[in-house]
């Protein structure tokens, strides 16, 4: 048989490195849909939740998409939160 081995991801080499992206995009969306969240929360509209939820997602998933971009992540890979540590010399 031939000698295959499978290349393991950046989110299994690094799981801690994908969580905080993750975190940052959760904290991003969640802070985009506060306003509306925060009525929807006193004003108890469920119409209001379900605007603000869907914003929060709409915005995680742009800023995560963002995050893919190759020069956002070279500029998080400075912030040590890139997809690949720093390579050093």
């Amino acid at each position: 048989m031939g000698d295959h081995s499978a290349e393991r991801t950046s989110q299994t080499r690094y799981p801690w490195r994908t969580t905080a992206r993750t975190a940052l995009a959760f904290i991003g969306g969640g802070a985009a849909a506060a306003p509306g969240l925060y009525s929807a929360v006193t004003n108890q509209s469920p119409e209001t939740a379900t605007g603000a939820g869907l914003t929060a997602l709409l915005v995680s998933a742009a800023i995560t998409r963002l995050m893919a971009h190759p020069f956002v992540n070279e500029w998080l890979t400075r912030a040590g939160l890139g997809a690949e540590p720093k390579n050093t010399p």
